[in-house]
Order: C-alpha cells, then structure tokens, then sequence
C-alpha cells in the first residue's frame, strides 16, 4: 500500500460500516489534503455530526504514529480534538477526531495568529506529564547533541508545531498531530516553533522574538538554546540525507540558519 492516499469510499465495506456504526450514517466525506503521515484523511460529515478520519494500513511502517496519538489523547483533549474512537479492522487502523471547524495556522511576519498559537502553546506547556507514555527529551535527541541532558524536564512536548498542525478555530488553536508525544522542558517547544516560523519569513531573531510570547522560553538557558538549535540542525541534516524532499531540505535550511544565528550572538 506504501504512502499512496486512499479515499474514505475506497476502504472496505467492513472498515466504512464499522465508522457508521460508532458515529452515524455517513452522509459526506472530503479528503483532507496534506494529512502528512496518514494514507486516509477525510472530514467525515453523519446524521449526527462531523468528524475527522484518520488511518494508515495496520501493515504500514508508521502504523506506530497512531498508538502514539490513541495514547496521548486522554491528557490533551483541552488544546486538540477529541479521540471518540479507534477502529482496527480489515488490515486498517482509523482514529476518529472530533470535528474543529478551523484553518491552519498563518504563522507569516505579523500575522494575528502568532499571539493565538503562542496562547494554546502556554496551555499546552501546563498539562501534566506524569502518567503520559512520552519520549525523554535527551534520549530523543541524544544522537544529534553533545550535551542533551540540557533537554531534561518534566513537561509535555508537542515539538511538531508545522502550521498545518495547528488549527485555528474563532480565535483560539487546537493542536493535532500528537505522533511524537515527548517529555522535556517546556521551553522547547517554543524553540521548535522558531524553524516554523522562519520558513514561514521571519528572521531567526524576530522568530525568537515570537518565541518569547510563550513564558517557558525565559526558563531555558543560552546555552540550552544553542544546544538545541544545534541538535535540529543535525536532525534534519539527517532527515535530508535519508528522504531528501523539498520539505526535509527547508526544515533543514532553516535549522542551519538558527545556528548559526545563535553562534553569532556568542
């Protein structure tokens, strides 16, 4: 099956009954463009509401990205969707979201929805972590950094903050895309922001600036900052070397940037 995109109606007849009998008569579907990671992403409209499916084949190599989310859920319903159900059926795995009636995020220079995200993103930095299965920020990073022990902290992280993660809904943002739970300082979320918004056109001391909207950025050192800087740059320079598309070359270009940005102010 690969990556290649599936529509909602080309799943098995089994998988789309099994979605009605949790959630309704289906009475619409639209495909979801840029569900990065998932083969099956669709708005799904019922007689009793909408929804937002997402699958992967249970053979798929990511097929692990959804137990991730399934197992977060629980703990971030305040910022993101609602899980409602999962369905493992027929050689698939669907989770069923929720519907959020939003946009993607203008992370742009100037944008209105930088103070909006950087709202949700102190949300996010107050959930508690302590019985959440998450990754440690220093093992995480711990092949991309000499020092990832300055990673440490005992605070949910989202750290995939790409624009389309984030969804902007009547002023207020709800995060998706919870496949890389991770426990660490919450300053480091913010700092993952900084390469979206520099992709997004701001220079990296302007993208720091926005950073600094969410509090925990002011708890991170210098010189955790630098290390963890350093840590993307060698994480996406690998991400390049292995699947070299357009996106891994601008998240990659935009990590060297930071750096070097950082070891100017030195």
């Amino acid at each position: 099956m690969g990556t290649t995109n599936v529509q909602f109606g080309e799943l098995p007849p089994t998988v789309i009954a099994a979605v009605e009998r949790r959630i309704g008569g289906i009475v619409e579907t639209r495909p979801v463009a840029g569900g990065a990671g998932s083969v099956v992403s669709a708005y799904v409209e019922t007689v009793y509401g909408r929804y937002y499916v997402k699958g992967l084949p249970a053979d798929h190599p990511r097929a692990w990205t959804l137990s991730r989310e399934f197992d977060v859920n629980p703990f971030v319903v305040p910022v993101s969707p609602r899980l409602e159900w999962r369905i493992t059926l027929d050689g698939w795995d669907l989770l069923v979201f929720q519907y959020v009636d939003g946009r993607h995020a203008d992370y742009s220079p100037g944008s209105t929805d930088l103070a909006v995200v950087a709202d949700m993103m102190r949300a996010v930095g107050e959930l508690p972590c302590l019985d959440v299965k998450a990754r440690p920020a220093e093992e995480r990073w711990a092949r991309y950094s000499e020092t990832p022990e300055l990673f440490k902290g005992d605070h949910l992280l989202h750290t995939a903050w790409h624009p389309k993660n984030v969804l902007v809904s009547h002023a207020e943002a709800y995060l998706v895309g919870w496949t890389s739970p991770t426990k660490g300082g919450a300053w480091i979320d913010p700092a993952c922001w900084v390469i979206w918004l520099m992709q997004a056109g701001h220079e990296p001391a302007a993208a720091e600036r926005a950073a600094s909207r969410v509090p925990a950025w002011d708890n991170a050192s210098p010189e955790a900052v630098d290390a963890f800087a350093m840590a993307q740059a060698n994480f996406w320079g690998d991400v390049v070397h292995n699947e070299p598309g357009q996106f891994a070359k601008q998240a990659a270009a935009a990590a060297q940037r930071w750096t070097l940005h950082r070891q100017f102010l030195r």
